[in-house]
């Protein structure tokens, strides 16, 4: 939803997700207290960005900082782990992969770092690290990164070209540019999202280091 529009109602948000009224009331009373959303009467909730001031006040909340910090854990890791990942999957990413691929990034709304991840989990050979690339992309996708981007996969932010240019790489059959390409991604992700929280009371955010590996791509 873009900033400025008006969400759905409750009762149709409610039948979208399959829950109840008073469930669709809470989570818009987050939305609100994150800063995110402003819910005004008879006229519904407006969707607007977190500012500064809004991103502070929730670092007073234990549980959104608990939060927080799990989020940027689960981007380091995935910088590390993405990585061998895709070079585990290099060889298993077909033309018939490719294909569907290169269709779902064209499609609206998509994210194409999202689209490449899934891509290499899917063909994934060793299973557990399959399971833990998932639950760990679960919890980052639509993260606090992506609500800073209106425009989506269209704008030309930073995240959109190295996404590109690790799309590019797997095109062009380039295994380790790829791989490394794909871990500069989360990388830059966790020092975009690390240095606002860190600034917005959020200390603990500056202790989590970038990977950094010591071997380029040939």
């Amino acid at each position: 939803y873009r900033e400025g529009s008006y969400l759905p109602s409750e009762a149709e948000l409610a039948r979208t997700y399959g829950v109840c009224v008073s469930t669709v009331r809470k989570a818009l009373s987050m939305l609100n207290e994150l800063g995110f959303g402003k819910t005004f009467n008879a006229k519904g909730t407006l969707v607007i960005l977190q500012d500064e001031k809004s991103a502070a006040e929730c670092m007073k909340n234990k549980h959104y900082r608990q939060d927080t910090l799990l989020y940027l854990s689960g981007l380091q890791l995935m910088a590390i782990a993405v990585r061998p990942a895709a070079l585990l999957a290099f060889p298993c990413i077909g033309s018939r992969a490719l294909e569907d691929l290169a269709q779902q990034m064209q499609e609206p709304g998509c994210i194409p770092l999202d689209c490449l991840v899934s891509c290499v989990i899917d063909h994934l050979p060793l299973q557990p690290l399959r399971h833990i690339l998932q639950e760990t992309k679960n919890l980052l996708v639509w993260g606090y990164y992506f609500s800073f981007f209106e425009e989506g996969h269209q704008g030309a932010d930073t995240l959109t070209e190295k996404s590109l240019a690790a799309y590019h790489s797997l095109c062009q059959g380039d295994k380790k540019a790829f791989a490394v390409q794909l871990s500069d991604c989360y990388c830059h992700i966790l020092e975009f999202v690390r240095a606002f929280m860190a600034d917005f009371g959020l200390p603990e955010a500056g202790r989590l280091i970038t990977p950094a590996w010591d071997i380029p791509p040939a």
